[in-house]
Order: structure tokens, then sequence, then C-alpha cells
């Protein structure tokens, strides 16, 4: 009887333990049903949910020898998760900040309870373990090293705002959250058992190449395509659940308009039968012609999306597509290790997945850009001039999307051609001349274009809209008082473009960066700037380097930073580059492991894991339900009116004061004003609207508007007889 009463206190101990995981996670999922539709977010059910997940971890991992390291995970993500109930993220184009001191009180007591509770264990076992910690951080690092590290990782940390008491009072919260992040993450890697962290190990690596290992195994042929095929089913979910199959905002929204009419074989489109009551941000009436103001690269492609009934769709297939030529780059430049761990990471960087899910153009300007490195690294190979022509067509293909990248990465390119690799490289005098004759005719389109909306081969749509708008001249590259739009204090404070300008457009982008990378919780630039700091750079290392650096130092010279909408947009060429310097990092941090630690460099893979796998599962959904459900108080609620009330060949007038009301309507106008499908015009007074009934005198009438402020739309009269 001794003998079997033993395992009796760890059987109630799981149980107890399995026990309270269900109930917070059944209490979880209980809260979300109750929260009402105009609410979108209950800050409770985030941490409670992860509380329930943690607790089920633990309790299956009671009884081995990962109990240790599956607690201490768990705290970690449960401390994650309670760390994004201090973050304010609206859902509008402003940065996000970490709450003030002083209204720690008014959050979540659940969540501060969690930070506290977090921040003493780690500092207890810290304590307990300084001693290896401190020597294992100065077997990595040098003093003045750590120095710059800090320094750079604390720029990143926030967004100067208010005061500077208020700034100095975030910093110092930001610091404590990635610290204690960092701390936690340490942990769970070094309580991992030695000995069953190997076998894991090693049992992957019999299938799967990570690391710098050469070889060829069972699964690196199919790792890439998993990872694409996860990144277009996440991405097309968040495409469909979070942005509701819609754009919001206003570039995206003038996309898809643009798509439209270049679907139906459309230069451009009829003004309207009233220009006001069909005006949305970034559109143009220009005489008898109605356009979108953008480049029409991404339109053009969009439109093949609208054309078969799915643009939603198309920048998740575009984002596998930018995967899978990431993993063909990465192992040509590097090893099938290094791309298979770099592909792995794409897979939870929330910046991919959301801009993926989106109706920006960012994620086809991506492809170009790596379509246009791939095909380099193959004319450098075979010295043929068809990879040239490839490369140089891409880089035309990035100019009619988005020029300055196409500039930017076009010359890195170039200079690769031209030398920048291993001796025996260079390419041909003839295949120089292919990659430029051939950007030079794709990108030349574009002035065909610009002549035939504005009159002007060097005056794009962009510009026209920009010069009506907010006056001539002050939306262009350069420095000055006299650029920049004065009215976007929140995203662009100081007046007129200059070096304090750089330094701040520069601080939003890496805190964007840090934050959406990766999503980790102790910032996601760590390991890419120890690879800068640590990492004896080869030739490969330097291309990185410089299409980092080209991104940047060329987009200091404008004035906007791109915004808050989507991450760092503007530096969107630079993500798979810094993926690639996050996994060099780590393999240069694994290098300076510990002899009498055979398990270091598989402790620093553990790391990695653990920080993923908890963004993962806490960031994807919170930054779903804060911020980008419902963005910009777009929606999808007018399509269900539309199938509720069967709006078919019908005139709806939307009354609204806020503009965003009316794009969650006219993105789903047809093509053209001529088709029969559903016509949606913003209700801009007695007069206007009779114009537009008159035009459209033989179809049904129906009014939707809301009745109070964050309400959603509602039928507020109809069906009205036509005319």
């Amino acid at each position: 009887m001794a003998a079997r009463r033993g395992p009796v206190p760890h059987r109630i101990w799981q149980g107890g333990l399995a026990l309270a995981g269900l109930v917070a996670l059944w209490t979880a999922v209980a809260r979300v049903r109750l929260v009402p539709p105009d609410v979108w977010y209950d800050p409770v059910i985030l941490p409670l949910g992860a509380t329930g997940a943690a607790l089920l971890l633990l309790a299956a991992a009671w009884q081995s020898e990962w109990r240790p390291s599956a607690a201490l995970f768990g705290l970690a993500v449960v401390g994650h998760a309670s760390m994004l109930q201090m973050i304010d993220a609206p859902r509008y184009a402003v940065y996000q900040h970490y709450v003030p001191w002083r209204a720690l009180r008014e959050a979540s007591p659940y969540a501060v309870a969690v930070l506290i509770l977090q921040t003493a264990v780690c500092l207890v076992l810290t304590v307990k373990a300084w001693p290896g910690l401190k020597a294992a951080v100065l077997r990595v690092l040098r003093p003045w090293q750590i120095v710059v590290l800090a320094a750079f990782l604390a720029f990143a940390a926030m967004v100067p705002t208010e005061s500077v008491s208020r700034a100095a009072g975030e910093l110092v919260f930001a610091a404590w959250m990635a610290l204690i992040a960092f701390a936690n993450l340490a942990l769970v890697a070094r309580a991992a058992p030695a000995d069953s962290l190997r076998r894991t190990a090693a049992w992957i690596q019999e299938r799967l190449t990570f690391g710098t290992r050469s070889g060829q195994r069972g699964w690196d042929a199919t790792l890439p395509w998993l990872a694409a095929a996860w990144v277009v089913l996440v991405a097309g979910l968040a495409s469909w659940f979070v942005f509701e199959r819609v754009p919001h905002i206003n570039d995206s929204v003038s996309y898809l308009f643009h798509a439209k009419y270049l679907s139906a074989g459309h230069l451009y489109l009829p003004a309207p039968p009233d220009s006001a009551s069909f005006h949305v941000a970034e559109t143009i009436v220009d005489g008898p012609r109605w356009f979108g103001y953008g480049f029409p690269g991404w339109p053009a492609v969009l439109a093949v999306g609208v054309f078969v009934g799915l643009p939603w769709l198309v920048n998740p297939l575009l984002s596998g597509v930018a995967v899978l030529l990431a993993h063909r780059l990465i192992r040509s430049l590097y090893d099938t290790g290094t791309a298979n761990a770099a592909v792995a990471l794409l897979c939870v960087s929330p910046w991919l997945i959301f801009t993926s899910a989106s109706f920006m153009g960012h994620p086809v300007s991506l492809v170009w850009g790596l379509l246009a490195l791939v095909a380099v690294d193959r004319e450098r190979q075979r010295q043929t001039g068809t990879w040239g022509v490839v490369a140089g067509a891409a880089i035309g293909a990035l100019f009619l999307t988005r020029p300055i990248e196409a500039l930017l990465v076009g010359a890195v390119a170039l200079v690769w051609m031209l030398g920048l690799g291993r001796s025996g490289e260079r390419v041909r005098l003839r295949s120089v001349m292919a990659f430029t004759a051939s950007a030079a005719g794709v990108g030349a389109l574009v002035f065909a274009y610009n002549a035939a909306l504005t009159g002007e081969v060097t005056y794009a749509p962009h510009m026209m809209w920009t010069d009506r708008t907010w006056g001539p001249g002050v939306d262009r590259l350069g420095f000055g008082p006299s650029i920049g739009i004065p009215v976007w204090t929140n995203i662009d404070p100081l007046p007129g473009h200059g070096f304090a300008d750089v330094v701040l457009n520069a601080n939003k982008n890496f805190f964007m960066a840090n934050f959406e990378l990766f999503g980790w919780a102790c910032g996601s630039l760590i390991l890419a700037s120890l690879a800068v700091l640590l990492m004896p750079r080869g030739r490969s290392d330097w291309l990185m380097v410089a299409l980092v650096a080209v991104v940047v130092i060329g987009h200091s010279a404008y004035w906007f930073s791109g915004g808050p909408d989507l991450g760092p947009r503007y530096w969107y060429q630079a993500l798979v580059p810094l993926v690639v310097l996050t996994v060099r990092g780590a393999q240069a941090v694994a290098l300076r492991g510990p002899a009498r630690d055979p398990a270091w460099s598989v402790r620093i893979g553990a790391f990695m894991a653990a920080a993923s796998i908890s963004a993962a599962v806490i960031v994807l959904p919170w930054r779903s339900a804060t911020k980008h459900y419902r963005y910009r108080d777009v929606g999808g609620e007018v399509r269900q009116l539309a199938e509720e009330h069967k709006f078919d060949h019908a005139l709806v007038f939307v009354r609204t004061r806020e503009r965003d009301a009316y794009q969650s309507a006219y993105n789903l106008n047809p093509p053209t004003l001529a088709d029969s499908a559903t016509i949606y015009a913003r209700d801009t007074g007695r007069a206007r609207r009779q114009i537009v009934v008159q035009h459209f005198a033989n179809r049904t009438v129906w009014v939707i508007g809301r009745t109070g402020s964050g309400k959603r739309l509602r039928v507020l009269a109809g069906p009205l007889q036509p005319g």
C-alpha cells in the first residue's frame, strides 16, 4: 500500500490543475459570447484564456522533467497576455502606447496581479541564477555592445507623446515589460531538461534541417510549401473574419475602386452624376473623368481578383508566393537550415499576416522585390542574360507599384550584379544591360499612364490628388519647411521635414518593427540587433544589411513615416532581411555558448520557439480583436444589410456625418455606375440627392445610416419607389 500512495498527491495536483484550466477556458469562452456586438473587446478574456491553457499545459507536464519549464512557459504566456492589456491600441491611425502609471488602478486587476507575480518570480529565479546568467551575457557581448544594444532597444521601445515626463514614464514601463518577458523566456529555455531538449532537437534534425547543418532531409522540400500554405490560410482567415473582406484604409479603398474599373476594361470612369455624393478620399474627379489616385501596378494585379470575384484573397495568395521566394533566396545565399528557420518565423509574423490580409499594395511590392533578388541570384550563377531580364521586369513592376521602393531595391540589385558577392559571380555586361533595359521598359509604362490621366508624363495622379487636397508641392521627397501635411499632427508633429523628423520617423518605424515583426514580448528586434553587433558578416549578410539600410535611409527623405496602420509598412521591403538577420543573430549567439552546456544552441532555439508560440497564440488574436476588427470604423455590415433586405438593382443612400460609414458602403459599389448591381451614394442633402435619384430613376431607393455614435449601420427608410 505504501508503494501505491506516493503518486496519489501528484495525480491530485494534476487533476486539480486540469480542472482549473478547463474552468478558466470555459469562463473565457462564456465571456466571449456575452460581449455585446458594439463592444468589441473584453480585456479579461485573453488573460483568462491564457491562464486556462497554461494550467492545462502544466497539468500535462506535472509528472515529467519538463514541469519547471512548462510552469515558466505558462507564466510567460499569461504574462504576455496581461502585458497587452496595458496597451492602448485604438482602431484609428494613432500609435499604440502603454497606459500611464496612474491608470494602472483602472486597468484589469487580474492582469496587473499577473504582471506583479511574473516580476517577482523572474526576479527571484534570476537572482539565484545570476552568476551563470551574467557569465553567459558577458560571453556573448562586450560591455560596449551591451550599451549599444540597450540604447537601440530603448530607442525602439516607445513613441514619445504628450510630454517629457509622460514619455519617460512610458519608457520605464516598456523597459519593465521587455526585461521581465526576456528573463521569463530565458528561464524557460534554461529550465528545459538538457537531455530531452537534445533528443527533441535530434529528432527534428533527422527530418528537417535547422541551424547551419548541411544536407537535405525528408521534410526540407515540404516545409516552405507548408509555411506558404499556413500564411495563406491565416491571412485569408484574417481577411474574411477580421477585415470582413473589405478595405479599411483610405489608400486601400481607392485601390479597390481602381481595380474594379480596370477589371471592366476602363482606364478611368466617367465622372459621377454628383461628385460629392460619391466622394471618398484618394479618388479624383477631373472634369469628365473619375479615377483612383494610386500608381497602377497594384490595382492591375488586384483587378484579377475582382474579375474572378475574390479580391480579398489576392494578398493572402501573394503572401504565400513571398514565403516561397524568400525561402528560395535565403537557401541560395546561406543554407537550407537558415531558410527553414526564416520561413518558420515568417509564419508567426503579425506584420506579414495582417498586411497580407489587407487590400494594401505592400504584399505585391514584396513579391516583386523578392523576385528581382532571386532572379539576380540566378543570373549570377548561370550568366545567361534571361534571369537579368526577369530581374529587370520585376523592378519595373515594382516601379509601377511603389516607385521609391523600386529605386532602392533596384540599386541594391544592380550593385549586387556588379560584384557585391564572391569572386566569379559578377555578371556579364550583357546581363546588366538586359536588367536595365527590362526595368526601364516595364517601368516606363507609368509615364504613359500619367499622360493619359493627368496630361503630363511626370505628373502622377497621386501628385494631382495631394496638390489639390493639401496644397502644391507639400507631398514630395526632400527637406524643407514647406514639406508635409500640417493637419496630420498625430503622425507628423513637427512642421516641415528636417533632421528631427528623420529621427522621429525612424523611432516610429523601429518601434512598430520591434512589436510587429514577430510579436515577441521581449521585443522582436533583439536578435537582429545582435546579428549586426556580433556576426562576422559575409557577403550575404552584407546584402541583408544593405537592404535594411537603403530602406531606412531612403525613406528618410520622405516626410511621412507610413503611419501606424499595419506596422512599419513603408519598410516592408526590410521584412525578409530582418527575419534573416534574426536567424543569423541566433546563430551568432549559439556560437558563443559555454562548453559545459552542450545544449546551449538548442536552448537558443527553445527561446525563439517559446517567444514565437506565445506571440502566435496571444498577439494575433489580441491584434485582431483590439485594432484590426472594424478598423477605422469600417466593416462588413452593409453587405449583411444588402443580403437581409435584398438591395437588388437598388440605389442606397448612406446618411452619415462620418466618412468611414460611407466607405463601408462605397466598397461594395460595382465596377461602373452603369452596372446593374446596387449603387451606394452618400446622402449629402436634398438637392444633391435629387440629382442622383434622377440619374438612377429606374432604381428602388433605400436609406441606411446610424442612430448614434459607434452604432452599426441600419435601414432608416425603404424600399421607396424609383424616382
